[in-house]
């Protein structure tokens, strides 16, 4: 009787150590996979970073120079669901660097400045889970 409870014990242990292990587990996507979620991030922030240009009367008539979101990875296809833009002055003279979301349309986007007062600066530069970046990412652009 003893032996049967320690061998179900033992037998418990490995699937509870192999469930949690699971659950940690990270699955790589395919470069294809990959191609087409820093497509969609790049796309959502240039979509943001239009629209906070022309809500923003600062910037009406500046050159947007985008980028996608650097943190999207084989492994972290989501990103950290942020992407740097800068904004050119009509006469190139002056930039500044605003940080829009590749995820959000609400969120939009925030000149850096702002953007490090933020809860959102702790986000970037790290893989973002799922539950708050979710992949595959979802098209905002209308």
């Amino acid at each position: 009787m003893k032996k049967l409870v320690i061998v179900k014990l033992a037998l418990a242990a490995v699937l509870g150590a192999g469930a949690l292990s699971a659950c940690n587990e990270k699955h790589e996507v395919s470069f294809q996979d990959l191609e087409d979620a820093k497509g969609t991030a790049r796309e959502n922030a240039m979509f943001n970073a239009q629209r906070y240009r022309q809500e923003n009367v600062l910037f009406k008539g500046w050159d947007i120079v985008g980028r996608g979101d650097s943190t999207q990875s084989n492994a972290c296809p989501q990103g950290d669901g942020w992407a740097t833009m800068d904004f050119v002055d009509p006469t190139k003279s002056r930039l500044v660097k605003v940080k829009c979301s590749t995820v959000s349309a609400n969120t939009s986007c925030l000149e850096d400045s702002d953007f490090k007062t933020k809860q959102f600066a702790s986000e970037d530069g790290v893989c973002a889970p799922t539950n708050r970046v979710p992949y595959p990412l979802p098209k905002i652009a209308k």
